[in-house]
């Protein structure tokens, strides 16, 4: 048996989306603009199991982030940061110059921990132990 909203979910969701339609996108907003709406009884709203779902049926914004999300985002500001880097944007360059040096540092970490883990001074410790006969 699935979650059953009550009338007066209903209503306060409805209301709700107009409100989110106009600018209007956070909780504690709605409460100061629908009086049977409190933070105290969305929280409660929030406790029930399937409410949640419930909710977002009508709000897909507040769904979760998908991986293809994350990768329109990481190209929106890949884009971005080019260009202020071409608009010689000095702030995004030195952006650019630390996101690189993290990415080689992280880069040398892992292949120095690879290369110590298959190492002769390991004593083949990366090698499955002989079953003794």
């Amino acid at each position: 048996m699935g979650f059953r909203p009550t009338g007066e979910m209903i209503e306060v969701r409805s209301h709700a989306r107009r409100l989110y339609d106009v600018g209007m996108r956070m909780v504690g907003e709605w409460c100061n603009k629908i009086p049977e709406l409190t933070m105290r009884k969305w929280q409660s709203w929030e406790k029930q199991d399937g409410f949640l779902s419930w909710w977002t049926d009508l709000f897909p914004e507040h769904a979760l982030v998908t991986i293809a999300d994350l990768r329109a985002l990481e190209n929106e500001a890949n884009r971005a940061l080019m260009q202020a880097i071409a608009s010689g944007d000095l702030q995004a360059v030195n952006m650019v110059i630390k996101l690189m040096g993290m990415q080689q540092a992280n880069q040398a970490t892992e292949e120095t921990n690879l290369d110590e883990w298959f190492s002769a001074d390991a004593d083949g410790a990366w090698l499955p132990p002989i079953p003794e006969a």
